[in-house]
């Protein structure tokens, strides 16, 4: 039987946080629900730990590989997801209590959207003390790709992207990127998808991002920060200048709008 949601975990040097965030979505009211698992190549102990997951609950399915990167190990995981969403979580983050209940699943299952947008909590190092909340904007009664895109500034785990969406656009994270690969990936499928459902204020917000201070994107040196901003910038430029020309639109548009939305979101970062 398909599941609704698949939700693709890679770990990598994990072995403290991961267990945290698989239980916190084995314990959702809603189990309709798989669980990827990917080991990328982990030195610490993350095998073994995701390894033990993996028995103690069929919906976990477990990968092993060798280290290839974040983006190459997501892409994995959406080629191996079965759910008729697909969703993301870091394995330092963690899905908040009661965030997908049968309700959820219900109002999700009416909207029919390709993309499912969650409001998020925003944390420092210790996950159980939020300090942040984070809302999609709303979106505006007549929607195209630009609009969606200028409504959703959450984090790309905080959204469900159908897999109708997915296998119509043939979008993936880019394995070139180190940095910003998820924010590439979720403007360019927000802008793609045809339709998009933002969860009522009554639902929980769907997750906790944790500011992680060892996080590669946090201990980077800023001239490899700056250049990685400006690799995504020319990333989505040209992605969205070919799409501008399609649909017969000034290419210069994303210069003054899209580029300034991008260099907006970087400020979380």
């Amino acid at each position: 039987m398909q599941p609704f949601v698949s939700i693709i975990i890679p770990v990598y040097n994990e072995e403290i946080y991961v267990v945290n965030a698989v239980n916190s979505i084995l314990q959702q009211p809603c189990k309709d629900l798989e669980i990827i698992l990917i080991n990328d190549g982990s030195t610490d102990k993350s095998e073994q730990v995701c390894r033990d997951l993996s028995l103690e609950d069929e919906r976990i399915v477990f990968i092993n590989k060798s280290n290839t990167g974040v983006s190459d190990t997501r892409n994995i995981g959406i080629e191996k997801a079965r759910g008729k969403y697909i969703a993301f979580l870091d394995s330092d983050d963690q899905w908040n209590k009661d965030s997908f209940t049968e309700r959820t699943k219900q109002e999700i299952e009416y909207s029919k959207s390709e993309v499912i947008a969650f409001a998020q909590y925003e944390s420092g190092k210790n996950i159980n003390e939020p300090t942040l909340l984070i809302k999609a904007t709303p979106l505006p009664e007549i929607i195209n790709g630009d609009d969606i895109v200028d409504c959703i500034f959450t984090h790309f785990c905080s959204l469900f992207y159908s897999r109708q969406l997915l296998e119509r656009c043939n979008i993936r994270f880019d394995t070139s990127l180190r940095y910003f690969e998820d924010s590439v990936f979720k403007r360019k499928i927000l802008y793609l998808s045809k339709s998009c459902h933002i969860i009522s204020d009554d639902n929980a917000p769907l997750f906790t991002y944790r500011v992680n201070p060892h996080s590669v994107c946090h201990t980077s040196k800023e001239s490899e920060f700056i250049k990685a901003v400006y690799k995504a910038f020319i990333l989505l430029q040209d992605f969205f200048e070919s799409q501008y020309i399609i649909e017969g639109r000034d290419p210069n548009h994303y210069n003054a709008q899209q580029g300034l939305q991008f260099v907006k979101a970087l400020n979380g970062y």
